[in-house]
């Protein structure tokens, strides 16, 4: 009799744990992903992906729901202009990502919509004309065939 009860409570107990533990596990992986080292991490990646200029971001989430969301992202000015131009090159609000989970799943990130929230970009002067005199100078027209 008192075998049978200890039973019940153990697959109780283990049918609770595996329903709290998605719960917990959304909770840990949001914590991870505002933590200050998980911050520098992606600030980090954007940063590389931007042609190494410096980067900042404010925080992370994820949901099954919602997807991924990064807000408070900031590339700052290259490093010549930062005394001239106070505010960052790009400010955007969050840049919200939709995952397609089967894909995922099968090892092939991919994502249905990318939703970029309130960018602001200030180009200064000097970078304009920096980046207009590193382009190639465009050559003559090709002139047109004679019909």
């Amino acid at each position: 009799m008192g075998g049978n009860r200890r039973g019940f409570r153990r697959w109780r107990l283990v049918a609770i744990g595996l329903l709290v533990s998605p719960l917990v596990l959304l909770l840990l992986v949001n914590l991870i992903l505002g933590s200050p080292w998980s911050r520098r991490w992606l600030a980090g990646k954007i940063g590389q992906r931007a042609g190494g200029l410096e980067a900042r971001v404010d925080g992370a989430t994820w949901s099954p729901w919602n997807g991924f969301a990064v807000r408070g992202i900031e590339l700052l000015q290259p490093t010549p202009l930062r005394a001239a131009v106070k505010e960052p090159l790009l400010r955007v609000d969050a840049v919200k990502a939709d995952p397609v989970w089967r894909a995922w799943l099968r090892g092939n990130p991919e994502i249905t919509g990318l939703v970029v929230e309130s960018p602001r970009l200030v180009l200064p002067m000097e970078l304009v004309s920096h980046l207009a005199g590193s382009a190639p100078a465009p050559g003559p027209a090709a002139a047109a065939p004679a019909p």
